[in-house]
């Protein structure tokens, strides 16, 4: 089950979640730098599985973060061409 905690649009999300006896904190905060987005992500997880399957789990926690930030560049850049294109017309 997820909850979400925060939502700061566009700034801050940040969710808690919890399945097979795995607890996880979630936050992403979202900083305009000179016309770019930086993305700061925060994950922490706990129980004990983490601590049994630590290397498995942190493997891939890396690989569906790279994913998820992958996934985030291309929808943010399509948002950002959209609305470009909509002040135009």
């Amino acid at each position: 089950m997820t909850t979400l905690q925060r939502v700061d649009r566009p700034r801050v999300l940040a969710w808690t979640g919890s399945t097979f006896g795995i607890k996880a904190i979630h936050v992403h905060v979202l900083e305009a730098r000179g016309g770019n987005t930086f993305v700061k992500s925060e994950e922490s997880y706990d129980g004990l599985v983490v601590r049994i399957f630590r290397g498995l789990l942190q493997q891939r926690l890396d690989v569906a973060f790279a994913n998820g930030l992958r996934h985030l560049k291309v929808e943010a850049e399509r948002r950002a061409t959209h609305q470009a294109d909509k002040r135009r017309s």
